[in-house]
């Protein structure tokens, strides 16, 4: 019989030869497989400082930062004193913009090292500078300026509402709306903030106790979703009230907002679903999901600078809705819950698309956290999905807009990100490369027309991409032949798009380029009768955002 000091003995050798193979895959960036050894061997020896911060490690390089610095905060504690866990926790916390503890962690790891430069090996005086350059660069980040944008509109003249106001004149003509899927979108998002203003709390015994109605943050997220263009509050406690909604229905719930691990996570439903069954699960997995779906939103925000946290969010929502739709595969939506519809993981797809392409386009010609193939891979795999999942007639033409907001609006916000990325590409190519640059650009531009025709004739995006691609095409080499009959398009829709998004982000900017292009025709056309242009010139029009 082996007592329990030679038992133990066992389990820690068994942890070592787990942590060497972990060490392996994670040297041949198998991050995924050394994740997977490193917590075996936590199970078999889970007070071992050094196999958390090996697994934050891994998890940093996966761009998992919450549970990185989960694991970083377990290493710190079994061993405070271990310089290393620190420091990945000071990384870890940087990314998620935690300023404060991350300034704190690096302070710790340099209060492992020996207390003098005499007294430091060659490799601890490295660390030193290592640490102190770290603790530099979160503290000028803590103290960063954040810039605040906002429009400022009368309610009435908000597109929701005009898109209300038309909607009886739209349903009568039929066809593709944008004001469908917007009116669907704000009534979902007025639905959620009447349950957040419905809320009652207090704070008692410096915690907050909330009384108020669960299912705010199902009316918030299916609006954010569906179309994010209807996100707009009114008094400065929207974001406080949302915070304590997310707790009172993760508490009502139980949920697992908190819960640091995904895997954890699973482990929990699927116990719960075997004792308790839909009833209870189905609102603790919707309540879990879309918290963290809002979490991201609000984090992706540019004024922020949180976009690696909100990606980190967005991440866990989908690989929890993708693991739900293969361990349940023929479970009804009505048990299993409308966050596992593919409509749905489609619109959180394209929110994390474009809170990873707003962080790469604002870093462009700099080191970003997601690179060109990153961002171009999801695209086209977000592109693939629409594809695969076509709209019957029926929600087609559902007056609803749930085909604009769930089928037109991913594809579309996925080529037109192609778009960008190839007309940038272009651009940046010198004249040695003159015909690759044609092609690319000329590639840029048809992504560009593509996304136009996808969006309703009656959307803002519609004519932001018909005009970014009217860019794009004269630089290719576009004669005006191809180019004039698309500027006289543009014009043609510019009355029936103002009428809804004359205050959306473009509508001012849709006036000049309206100005611009009525110029750009006549005086095309008077160079064309005068003999000085033909059909075949190629004119570049004014850049879109000079």
């Amino acid at each position: 019989m082996v007592d329990d000091s030679e038992s133990e003995k066992q389990l820690v050798l068994a942890a070592e030869k787990l942590k060497l193979r972990g060490n392996e895959h994670f040297a041949r960036g198998e991050h995924d497989a050394a994740i997977h050894h490193f917590t075996e061997a936590i199970k078999k020896h889970p007070q071992n400082a050094i196999l958390y911060a090996n697994r934050t490690a891994a998890c940093i390089a996966k761009k998992n930062y919450i549970e990185a610095t989960n694991d970083a905060e377990h290493a710190v504690k079994i061993d405070p004193m271990y310089a290393k866990g620190w420091v990945r926790l000071a990384m870890a916390s940087h990314h998620l913009s935690k300023w404060d503890r991350s300034i704190e962690a690096w302070n710790r790891a340099l209060e492992c090292l020996p207390k003098t430069n005499a007294a430091m090996t060659p490799t601890e005086r490295a660390m030193k500078v290592q640490f102190e350059e770290g603790l530099k660069k979160a503290k000028e980040a803590r103290t960063a300026p954040i810039a605040r944008s906002g429009r400022i509109f009368a309610p009435e003249e908000a597109p929701w509402m005009r898109a209300i106001a038309l909607f009886p004149q739209i349903r009568a003509r039929g066809g593709l709306s944008s004001a469908k899927g917007l009116m669907n979108s704000y009534r979902n998002w007025k639905n959620g903030m009447d349950k957040l203003n419905a809320m009652i709390y207090a704070e008692v015994g410096g915690n907050i106790a909330a009384k108020g109605l669960v299912q705010g943050m199902e009316g918030l997220t299916n609006a954010i979703v569906g179309d994010e263009r209807v996100f707009h509050i009114t008094d400065t406690s929207f974001f406080r009230r949302a915070k304590h909604q997310i707790t009172l229905e993760s508490v009502e719930r139980k949920g697992w907002y908190d819960v640091a691990h995904n895997e954890t996570v699973k482990e929990e439903i699927l116990k719960r679903l075997d004792k308790e069954g839909w009833d209870t699960v189905r609102p603790a997995i919707a309540a879990t999901v879309r918290a963290w779906i809002f979490t991201a939103y609000i984090r992706s925000d540019p004024a922020t600078n949180q976009r690696l946290l909100a990606d980190d969010f967005y991440g866990r929502a989908l690989d929890l809705c993708d693991w739900g739709r293969q361990q349940w595969p023929d479970v009804p939506r009505g048990d299993r819950g409308a966050i596992f519809e593919l409509s749905f993981i489609r619109g959180i797809k394209r929110l994390k698309l474009e809170n990873m392409f707003t962080e790469f386009s604002a870093n462009w010609g700099k080191r970003s956290s997601f690179s060109q193939q990153n961002v171009t891979r999801c695209a086209e795999s977000l592109i693939e999905d629409v594809v695969k999942d076509p709209a019957s007639q029926e929600i087609i033409t559902d007056i609803s807009g749930h085909y604009e907001l769930h089928w037109l609006r991913p594809k579309g916000s996925a080529l037109s990100i192609l778009g960008w990325i190839n007309a940038e590409f272009g651009r940046a190519m010198g004249p040695a490369q003159r015909d690759r640059r044609i092609r690319t650009l000329r590639r840029a531009g048809q992504y560009y027309l593509e996304t136009a025709e996808i969006h309703p004739v009656d959307d803002e995006q519609y004519l932001y991409c018909l005009r970014v691609a009217l860019e794009c095409l004269p630089e290719a080499g576009a004669p005006l032949k191809e180019i004039l009959p698309l500027c006289k398009r543009f014009r043609e829709v510019v009355p029936g798009v103002l009428q809804i998004w004359e205050m959306g982000s473009f509508g001012f900017r849709i006036k000049i380029w309206d100005r611009e292009m009525e110029g750009f025709i006549e005086a095309r056309e008077k160079a064309i009768k005068a003999g000085e242009e033909t059909l075949e010139s190629v004119v570049a029009l004014p850049p879109a955002f000079p």
